[in-house]
C-alpha cells in the first residue's frame, strides 16, 4: 500500500484556508487540494494563534505512525510570510525542527497530544467545509451520470467544493483493481459481504432499490417466448440463459434462484451482439430498471421484454479504496442529507424519471429472486 499524506488546515476564525493532499502511486503525483472552515473549536484549538496552521499527516502501511508537520504563518507588514516548518510524531516525543517553533513549544507539546483525533474529527464534522478530489470511473452508455451527480451535488450542498477527475470507459475487472490500488477514490457496487471487506463501504442506498428491479433486455421478435411466465418456476421452464458479466452479484443471484447464467469473461459489454445474434448461447441480460432504457436505445436489435419484473432487495452502494477512507464520514452525511432534503429523489426523478414511467413498473408481473445465503 502506498504512503498517503493528507494535510488538513486548522484555523483560530472562520477564515478558509488551503491544503493539499498528496498521494504518490507508481511514480506518478497526485495532488488534491482540501479546505477546512474551521470555526470556533478549531479556535480554541488554536490557542490563539493569529493565524492557520495546516497539518500534514502521513499514514503508511507497515506502522500505523502519525507525523505532523506544522507550518506557521505569521503577519508582517509585507503580508503574510512563513515562517518554519515543525515536524513531530504525535505517537514519541514532539521535536521541533526549526528554532522559531521554541517559543511555541508549550502550545506545540500540548498540540501533541490532540491534534491527530481532532484534525479527523474537524475534516468530518458537518460545517467544515473542504475542497474534495475524486478519481471516478466513466462507463460508455453514460449509466454513471446520475452516480456523479449524486456525489457532487450532495457534497457541495454540504459547502464543499468538488473537483472531479475521470478514468474513462473502464470495464469492471479494471475499475475493481482501480479501486483495490486507489487509483480511484470510490465507484458503485452492488452492496455484498465480500466488498464490505474488501474495500470500504459507504452505508447509503443509492437507487432506493430501482437498482435490484429487473428487467430483460432480449433479442427483438422473442416477446412471445415469455408470455406465460407468471413465476420463477415459469422462467426456469423456459430453460433460457441469462447473460451476466463474470464475477457479478447478479450471477449468484441468478444461480442460487435456479436459473441458467452464461458468465461472460472480460468485456461484458460484448453480450449485446451476443443477444442479437440468437446463436451464441445467451437469450436475455437483465438490467436494472435505471439502466435498460438508455441501452435498449443504443442497440437497436434488441428490446425490452414488456410483462416481466425480477426483483431482488439488493442496491448499489459507494465503495471507497482504503486509501481514501478519510472520506466515508464525510460522503455518509451527505448522502444522507440528500435524502431527508429530497436532493437524492429529485435527482432520481430527472435522470430515470422518464424511463422509469415507460416501464410500467407498477403493472408488471414481479418475480422475486433469491439472494444467495452467503452474501
Amino acid at each position: 500500500m502506498p504512503t498517503t499524506t493528507t494535510s488538513i488546515m486548522i484555523c483560530r476564525s472562520d477564515n478558509l484556508s488551503k491544503g493539499g493532499t498528496l498521494c504518490k502511486k507508481k511514480g506518478a503525483v497526485y495532488m488534491r487540494a482540501l479546505q477546512t472552515q474551521a470555526g470556533r473549536a478549531a479556535g480554541m484549538a488554536c490557542m490563539g494563534w493569529q493565524q492557520c496552521a495546516p497539518i500534514r499527516m502521513i499514514e503508511t502501511a507497515t506502522h500505523n505512525q502519525l507525523s505532523i508537520s506544522i507550518f506557521t504563518a505569521y503577519p508582517s507588514p509585507q503580508g503574510m510570510g512563513k515562517v518554519g516548518i515543525r515536524t513531530f510524531t504525535c505517537r514519541t516525543q514532539c521535536h521541533f525542527a526549526h528554532p522559531i517553533a521554541r517559543r511555541h513549544n508549550m502550545v506545540q507539546r500540548a498540540f501533541c497530544t490532540v491534534l491527530s483525533g481532532l484534525a479527523f474529527l474537524l475534516f468530518g464534522l458537518p460545517g467544515h467545509a473542504a475542497d474534495i478530489a475524486l478519481t471516478l470511473a466513466t462507463l460508455p452508455n453514460g449509466n454513471h451520470k446520475y452516480y456523479h451527480k449524486l456525489l457532487e451535488e450532495s457534497l457541495k450542498a454540504q459547502g464543499h467544493s468538488v473537483i472531479i477527475s475521470v478514468k474513462d470507459n473502464l470495464p469492471q475487472p479494471r475499475i475493481v483493481s482501480y479501486i483495490e490500488h486507489g487509483e480511484l477514490t470510490l465507484h458503485w457496487f452492488l452492496q455484498t459481504k465480500e466488498r464490505d471487506g474488501k474495500f470500504v463501504a459507504v452505508h447509503h442506498k443509492l437507487t432506493q432499490g430501482l437498482i435490484g428491479q429487473r428487467v430483460m433486455l432480449i433479442p427483438k421478435g422473442d416477446e412471445a417466448v415469455y408470455e406465460r411466465v407468471k413465476t420463477l418456476d415459469d422462467l426456469k421452464v423456459t430453460g433460457k440463459v441469462a447473460g451476466l458479466g463474470q464475477g457479478w452479484f447478479d450471477a449468484d443471484v441468478w444461480k442460487e434462484s435456479g436459473l441458467k447464467v452464461m458468465e461472460q469473461a472480460g468485456d461484458w459489454k460484448q453480450l449485446y451482439p451476443m443477444l442479437a445474434s440468437k446463436t451464441r448461447g445467451v437469450d436475455y441480460f437483465p438490467r436494472g430498471a435505471t439502466e435498460i432504457v438508455a441501452e435498449a436505445h443504443a442497440n437497436p436489435d434488441l428490446a425490452i421484454e414488456p410483462r416481466l419484473l425480477l426483483v431482488y432487495p439488493r442496491d448499489f452502494g459507494f465503495y471507497l479504496s482504503k486509501p481514501h477512507a478519510a472520506l466515508k464520514p464525510v460522503i455518509e452525511a451527505a448522502l444522507e442529507k440528500a435524502e431527508k432534503s429530497g436532493l437524492q429523489k429529485k435527482l432520481i426523478a430527472e435522470f430515470f424519471g422518464a424511463s422509469i414511467a415507460s416501464l410500467n413498473i407498477n403493472k408488471r408481473i414481479v418475480i422475486p429472486l433469491k439472494n444467495p445465503t452467503a452474501n
